[in-house]
């Protein structure tokens, strides 16, 4: 090997080692090699006192869709997808059905409120929209239920660190009514 191309060789090493060192402390320091991951907004913090697993039993009120009764009812939350979410799992047993759904709720800093998007075993795709005043967290939408089509809402109301009282309630058009109402106790540990 000639002298020129070993002093090539030697220089371009040089300046490899070079641009790697640079490369990595830029990266420890977190300059544009590093990647600032974005943070959960401040506001999903206002629904932590829905987070863990609740039970209750359900007063059904009759409707046009569901005649009266009492059922059983369970729901699970949990922030989800690295605090971006809170997740929803639901179960519902009457004599007269079963119901279970997921929600995903998350903060939307562009409308400056809450949005969920609701998936049930009735084969629903529901978005709500929603707001917390205090200890009252309150959803609404514009449903589509087997063909019907109505407004719900649905609020969350904290009674204490182990109870919240739940009411969902319809309007077919006749103003806002009463189709669900539980107190659900936070089961211990949760």
């Amino acid at each position: 090997m000639n002298r020129k191309t070993w002093m090539a060789g030697a220089i371009a090493g040089a300046l490899l080692v070079g641009v790697v060192a640079v490369a990595q402390d830029k990266k420890k320091e977190g300059g544009a090699a590093a990647m600032t991951m974005p943070k959960p907004a401040p506001e999903l913090q206002k629904l932590a006192f829905l987070v863990g697993k609740w039970s209750g039993e359900e007063t059904h009120f009759a409707t046009e869709m569901m005649p009266a009764g009492k059922g059983q009812g369970t729901f699970e939350t949990s922030f989800d997808l690295d605090g971006f979410f809170v997740h929803f799992q639901i179960h519902s047993k009457t004599d007269a059905m079963t119901y279970a759904a997921h929600g995903l709720l998350t903060w939307d800093a562009k409308t400056s409120q809450y949005s969920e998007w609701w998936f049930d075993n009735f084969g629903t795709v529901t978005q709500y929209i929603g707001t917390v005043d205090g200890d009252k967290f309150v959803m609404t939408a514009d449903v589509d239920y087997m063909g019907k089509k109505t407004k719900e809402r649905v609020t969350f109301t904290k009674v204490s660190a182990t109870q919240l009282k739940f009411v969902l309630e319809g309007d077919a058009g006749k103003g806002f009514q009463k189709e669900i109402e539980t107190t659900y106790t936070k089961q211990a540990g949760t």
